[in-house]
């Protein structure tokens, strides 16, 4: 699957970004991470994945980082 162009989406009301790998069908999926969801296809391939809370972090908030692994999952080996 390749992915030659990503989408973004900001909804200052409900306080959440949205980044979208592929315009595919798919399902969001809690992270480990609970502001962050991931969309998989029918395959479990991520295709995208929402942050929640990102206007909150502040300026001098450090970079956030999560693992777009579904919660229960495990990453696969780099």
């Amino acid at each position: 699957m390749q992915r030659e162009q990503i989408r973004v989406w900001w909804d200052g009301e409900g306080d959440f970004l949205y980044v979208a790998f592929a315009d595919e069908d798919g399902h969001m999926v809690p992270t480990q991470d609970r502001k962050a969801m991931v969309k998989i296809d029918a395959d479990g391939n991520v295709i995208g994945f929402q942050l929640t809370g990102v206007s909150k972090r502040g300026k001098d908030a450090s970079p956030l980082s999560v693992k777009l692994t579904p919660a229960g999952e495990t990453s696969p080996p780099l």
